[in-house]
């Protein structure tokens, strides 16, 4: 098997199904609140139980397919997200959705980590770095058609019709793995250790500092993003009181911009080290971080501003997400879906966790994510000027 742009198309699909299936039902939110008779903190936790359950899933997902290959487990994945979801459709309880949501994170993990491992497993340096940017790129529509997709399901069919809705779309994929997806990792390059070998992986990978560097890069980047994630539709439509469709707006921008840096980074990847795309993309966070900073602190509530805060905050993830996957598995390709794993783990236990704290610290106020932002940038900068040394060697 070959990485093509067909396949890539295919693992981007796959992957989408986690930023997917958390965007497009961020609009609902206020309303599912509503009908569940529940607060606004207790129905984020629908968010925080897909992002936790995505982590717990890659964390074993990883080492698993390391041992009995890739496809096996993208169909498995597949079927769980398309009877979870169907159960969320129906969810006749707040408690009972966010068990759903829960199944839904961890079936949406093997698509995360075994997608990504299918081209690790297929590529390496300039041509890995190219294929994680358009991976990014083609993951990056869910964010961009999520919350679209999501104001017109709301308006027209109601909430419940954005699950059916996921259900439907994991089995289309399941087809589309089934018929085009083939095993990228034959039996003699899996994994053969024992349990507690294999988890002797996980202290060596962290002894690799360029894996620890820029994995810690991009976990703190990510843990931004979901901040905003959290934040955005209580902040928009709350704080700044903008109508529905600034929330759709907003999201489909800063989407927009993720995806055009994305395709910018793909397009500059045989030309541009990964360290500079990164760089690149840190700078440009860090305007949007004190922007939004500077605007929380000082009680200014314009909407334009705020946007374009929002979208240098989030926007430039595409120069990030790619280039630090290629370099954090420079020296880990030979244990590809175990690296994954834990990179996704992590990704998505702080993504998880920001949610949480930004759901817990209320609705009346934009400071936790205004902290959020500058601390989770500022931790982005200090790693990857950590990495600098032991990434110096590397022609990437």
């Amino acid at each position: 098997m070959k990485l093509n742009v067909w396949l890539i198309l295919i693992l981007g699909g796959l992957a989408t199904l986690g930023p997917l299936g958390t965007d497009l039902y961020l609009v609902a939110l206020p309303t599912m609140s509503e009908e569940f008779g529940v607060t606004g903190a207790t129905i984020s936790l629908t968010l925080s139980a897909f992002t936790i359950g995505m982590a717990l899933g890659q964390l074993v997902i990883g080492a698993v397919s390391d041992r009995l290959g890739r496809r096996r487990i993208l169909m498995a994945g597949l079927t769980i997200m398309m009877f979870a979801a169907g159960f969320a459709a129906i969810s006749p309880t707040a408690p009972a959705l966010i068990v759903a949501c829960a199944f839904m994170g961890t079936a949406a993990a093997t698509g995360l980590v075994s997608g990504r491992a299918v081209v690790s497993d297929l590529a390496s340096g300039h041509a890995a770095t190219r294929a994680f940017s358009f991976l990014g790129l083609v993951t990056g529509l869910g964010p961009m058609i999520g919350p679209v997709l999501g104001v017109v399901f709301l308006t027209t069919w109601g909430w419940r019709s954005m699950f059916g809705f996921m259900a439907v779309f994991a089995a289309v994929w399941l087809l589309l793995v089934f018929l085009f997806v083939g095993e990228s990792l034959p039996p003699e390059k899996r994994q053969v250790k024992s349990l507690k070998q294999m988890l002797l992986n996980y202290p060596e990978m962290f002894a690799d500092p360029v894996f620890r560097y820029h994995a810690l890069t991009f976990w703190s980047v990510f843990g931004t993003i979901f901040a905003y994630i959290a934040a955005s539709s209580f902040l928009i439509m709350g704080i700044l009181e903008q109508p529905v469709y600034m929330f759709t707006v907003t999201f489909t921008a800063t989407a927009l911009t993720g995806f055009s840096t994305g395709m910018l980074s793909t397009w500059l990847a045989k030309r541009v080290r990964a360290r500079s795309l990164i760089r690149t993309g840190l700078i440009g966070m860090s305007f949007g971080a004190l922007l939004l900073a500077s605007l929380v602190f000082t009680g200014n509530r314009e909407y334009p501003l705020y946007l374009l805060a929002m979208i240098f905050l989030t926007g430039m993830f595409g120069f990030i997400a790619g280039p630090s996957n290629s370099m954090a598995l420079t020296f880990q390709r030979h244990r590809g879906g175990t690296a994954f794993s834990v990179m996704g783990f992590m990704q998505w236990v702080i993504g998880g966790v920001a949610s949480a704290v930004i759901a817990a610290s209320g609705q009346a106020t934009a400071v936790p994510f205004a902290v959020a932002a500058l601390l989770g940038t500022g931790l982005a900068i200090l790693f990857f000027n950590l990495g600098r040394t032991p990434a110096a060697a590397i022609d990437a």
